[in-house]
């Protein structure tokens, strides 16, 4: 399918791809928003006439996706902007092994931050992060990243991870799948993440920036 311009939908047209992407049929979806069918076929026209002729799980594909590479734009940004604070506030680079200013900068910081070694071992998990996944800091900090990711998708995610440490870079999480949290309780959730290496005394650390979404990606 065709890369589209982002394009701003109303608040009823997206209730309409958010009923319809979790499996609702027009009847449903009438129902929900208490108007008629004729109605909800309105707005698919509306929709349409927006983004493309396109069957409705490509119109359904299309928004997720703008709206996955919205959020992750947005998550890459900050991952920027926290690490040139670190380096303009300190005047040091970040393999200085007498300052420990990472630390105290990413569990100050509002954003979920996961802060992960060469072994997928999370080092430092803010509180942000250990909320989003249910869990206290302590318990996360010391443990295996794939605690966070559901059993299914364990294997495919540290041969992604392992293959991403090959050749550290920026990018955004799981380009090719949904991406999936796991949180303590057994429920799983829709995540955006950025990722950025960075060049330690110690070893290269991974410093991910986590956002639940309202929905994953399949496409």
């Amino acid at each position: 399918m065709e890369r589209r311009r982002k394009t701003e939908l109303s608040e009823r047209e997206k209730q309409l791809i958010q009923l319809a992407a979790e499996g609702h049929t027009d009847a449903s979806i009438a129902n929900h928003l208490g108007i008629s069918e004729a109605t909800v076929s309105t707005y698919w026209g509306r929709v349409r006439i927006k983004i493309g002729p396109y069957s409705r799980p490509e119109l359904i594909a299309t928004v997720i996706r703008d709206e996955l590479d919205q959020v992750v734009s947005e998550l890459r940004e900050q991952n920027e902007q926290l690490i040139a604070e670190l380096q303009k506030s300190t005047g040091r680079e970040w393999g200085d092994p007498e300052a420990n200013y990472y630390r105290k900068l990413v569990l100050q910081a509002p954003d979920a931050i996961l802060i992960v070694n060469e072994d997928g071992i999370m080092e430092t998990v803010n509180d942000e992060a250990a909320a989003l996944f249910g869990y206290e800091r302590e318990e996360l900090e010391g443990q295996i990243l794939h605690t966070l990711v559901p059993e299914r998708y364990k294997k495919i995610h540290m041969q992604h991870r392992e293959e991403y440490m090959l050749n550290p870079q920026k990018r955004k999480m799981a380009e090719h799948s949904a991406s999936l949290g796991l949180h303590k309780s057994g429920d799983e959730f829709p995540i955006a993440a950025s990722l950025s290496p960075v060049e330690t005394a110690s070893g290269v650390r991974v410093m991910c920036i986590v956002r639940r979404v309202s929905r994953a990606y399949t496409g």
